[in-house]
């Protein structure tokens, strides 16, 4: 497992959002718990709601649930995500900060000459109004969120239709997340993939999942001449 990378490997970088480019737990756990909230169940607390992202917004939910009912159903599980998608939609970027190093290795891999991506499990309208917000729009020819096709990471699907619409081999290709889920993805799409220590993974070490790279800082993993 190296710790830094040489970007004449790559032409495309496919970038995870939620964990790797920004800590957005803070707006995440406040929609959630208003959502909790209106309902008259405890707060779920942004620590807490930190180990459940990754998963896309309805694994989210489900966890939401079991910790504030214990039990629930199909056509609850349904009321209540849709109700956290209208929160989360009033509660997307206020309290999200983008990480050290990030804006920096976006810079240098735009004027490198790269494609990048956004490929993360949040919905897609909700993953553009954020990348939007943070002015990260620029950067990206492609976002892509876990409701975008049917399958979501760690599917291959949504890292193969970058490859193919940018016209990059997956050889050339490399995936940039923080958690297991982002592992089996680039693994699945037989592409490099590098991982950061400070997202959210559960709770969980990302050395565990063997990443071929692993970095504290986006920009410090470059190297550079």
């Amino acid at each position: 497992m190296k710790n830094s990378f040489s970007l004449d490997n790559y032409d495309l970088l496919l970038f995870d959002l939620d964990g790797t480019l920004v800590d957005s737990a803070p707006d995440i756990a406040a929609a959630v718990d208003a959502t909790l909230h209106a309902q008259g169940w405890p707060a779920a607390g942004v620590e807490r709601v930190r180990s459940w992202v990754g998963n896309g917004s309805r694994k989210l939910i489900e966890r939401a649930l079991v910790f504030a009912v214990q039990d629930f159903d199909t056509s609850l599980h349904e009321t209540i995500h849709s109700q956290f998608l209208l929160e989360y939609a009033k509660h997307n970027g206020p309290e999200t900060r983008v990480f050290d190093g990030v804006y920096e290795c976006l810079d240098y891999c735009l004027a490198a000459g790269k494609k990048m991506a956004c490929v993360t499990n949040k919905p897609e309208h909700l993953a553009k109004q954020l990348v939007t917000h943070l002015a990260m729009d620029k950067y990206f020819s492609i976002v892509i969120g876990g409701d975008t096709f049917p399958q979501r990471k760690p599917d291959p699907t949504a890292l193969l239709y970058c490859c193919k619409t940018l016209g990059v081999p997956n050889a050339r290709t490399l995936m940039i997340g923080d958690s297991e889920t982002d592992v089996s993805s680039a693994r699945a799409a037989n592409m490099e993939v590098l991982c950061v220590s400070y997202g959210y993974n559960h709770g969980g070490s990302i050395a565990n999942s063997h990443p071929d790279y692993l970095t504290h800082n986006l920009m410090a993993a470059l190297d550079k001449p």
